[in-house]
């Protein structure tokens, strides 16, 4: 538990303003956080792989020596 004590109303005021728009911040955080996670099952990591052979085999492809 956090007790806290103000020295005049205006300080009060002011942090409660604060917390707040704290709260819908979070809110709107959560929120994404959530959906990017609906959206990161559907996606399908196969076509990275697919992808990065097409760039490999272009114009300018080539392929670094590992050491």
């Amino acid at each position: 538990m956090v007790i806290l004590s103000f020295r005049n109303k205006k300080d009060k005021e002011h942090l409660l303003e604060k917390a707040k728009k704290m709260e819908e911040y979070a809110a709107m955080i959560v929120d994404c956080i959530e959906e990017s996670k609906e959206y990161d099952d559907e996606y399908d990591y196969r076509d990275d792989d697919s992808m990065h052979e097409e760039r490999m085999n272009g114009r300018y492809g080539y392929r670094r020596r590992m050491r």
